[in-house]
Parts: structure tokens; C-alpha cells; sequence
């Protein structure tokens, strides 16, 4: 769900309020899950395959908010930003 394309409307115009966002909410089955280290910063963070209807994306998030049983098969629901790039 593209939430950052949903918002408060201005009732006297057709724009809206703030600009698009590319903030979305994302449930899928867990492929793949792996705690790394950031090489750099020495932090650690949590990496998941995510498999939604349509699409796969990898998903990184602090070790704080993954639950710590998470495994492959797990069902989850992700509050995320989107950061991509052009392939081809």
C-alpha cells in the first residue's frame, strides 16, 4: 500500500496538502532473514527477503524492533521508505 501517495486533501484545490512520499505499509512471507554488521559503522542490523503478491524486496531494519524468533516462513507487516535505483 503506497501511503505516502495517500493524504490530506486541501478542500479548495485538487493538489494536496503535503507532497507524495515514498512511505509504505508491505505484508509478506520472509524468504530469507539474516542479522549482518554494517562494515562502516560497525552497527548491526536485520535483513529480510520479502515476499509480497507482486513483488520481492529486500527489507533492512534495526535489531531493536525485529522480533528475535523471525525465520523464514514468518508472515510480517512492514512500515517502510522506499529507496531504489534504475536497473537495466
Amino acid at each position: 500500500m503506497p501511503l505516502g501517495l495517500f493524504g490530506d486533501r486541501d478542500p479548495h484545490s485538487d493538489g494536496p496538502l503535503q507532497a507524495p512520499s515514498s512511505h509504505a505499509l508491505v505484508t509478506g512471507t520472509v524468504r530469507e532473514a539474516s542479522k549482518l554488521v554494517n562494515e562502516e559503522t560497525g552497527a548491526a542490523f536485520h535483513w529480510l527477503l520479502l515476499q509480497t503478491a507482486d513483488a520481492v524486496f529486500d527489507i533492512v531494519a534495526d535489531p531493536l524492533i525485529v522480533p528475535p524468533e523471525l525465520a523464514p516462513g514468518a508472515i510480517v507487516e512492514v512500515g517502510c521508505w522506499f529507496f531504489g535505483r534504475i536497473l537495466g
